[in-house]
């Protein structure tokens, strides 16, 4: 019972639905329009012509008249009077500065002339002069050995000597052999026991060397 009494509550408060028929859609129609035609273009605007502009006539200024100006009659210039000639003595002067006068030049330096080259010395001349004094001196001593006379030996021995500038004898030696010992060595005894004399003043510079010939003859 309950079940029915709510069903029927239900259906009287649900308001009635109208059912209508639905009706058929209607039919659209689409026209299309004319495409747009071109404008045609702007004409450009005429030049506006401008009225020429009348000169207006310039009205003339008034002229101004100038006022007469009295000349002034010129003064009379003054002409100035030259000065009197005053004529002056000159001045004595007061101790008058002595005039010193200019010392006379230096006389120039006599020119000294370069001095004379020296003589050309024959050294090989006063060395066999020498040479010759020295055999001189030597031959003063001369002895010849007991030996070499008992068997006959002769021969010449040429002796090389160096002498210093005061005459003494330095070295000697036998430069050319007599063929004999007995005969060199007596030479050389001679030369070293002679007295020398002096060397000539152009040699006395360094040693001097001579060749002294000694000859061992029998007669």
């Amino acid at each position: 019972m309950l079940s029915i009494f709510v069903h029927a509550v239900g259906i009287y408060l649900i308001p009635k639905i109208d059912y209508t028929p639905e009706q058929e859609p209607k039919i659209l129609t689409v026209e299309l329009a004319p495409p747009p035609q071109p404008q045609a273009a702007p004409e450009p605007p005429q030049p506006v012509q401008q009225q020429p502009i009348k000169p207006q006539p310039v009205k003339p200024l008034p002229q101004k008249i100038p006022t007469p100006v009295a000349e002034k009659s010129p003064e009379p210039q003054r002409v100035a009077e030259p000065p009197p000639n005053i004529i002056t003595a000159p001045a004595k002067p007061e101790n008058p500065a002595p005039v010193v006068a200019p010392a006379p030049p230096a006389p120039p330096e006599p020119v000294r002339a370069p001095p004379p080259p020296p003589p050309q010395v024959d050294y090989d001349g006063l060395s066999q002069q020498y040479a010759r004094l020295i055999s001189r001196e030597v031959a003063k001593n001369k002895q010849y050995p007991k030996v070499a006379q008992m068997r006959g030996w002769q021969g010449e021995a040429i002796i090389q000597i160096l002498v210093d500038a005061n005459g003494k004898v330095l070295e000697s030696r036998i430069h050319t052999s007599s063929g004999f010992d007995i005969l060199d060595k007596q030479a050389i005894k001679m030369v070293n026991e002679a007295n020398l004399p002096l060397p000539p003043e152009a040699l006395r510079n360094k040693p001097i060397s001579v060749l002294i010939p000694i000859s061992f003859k029998l007669e």
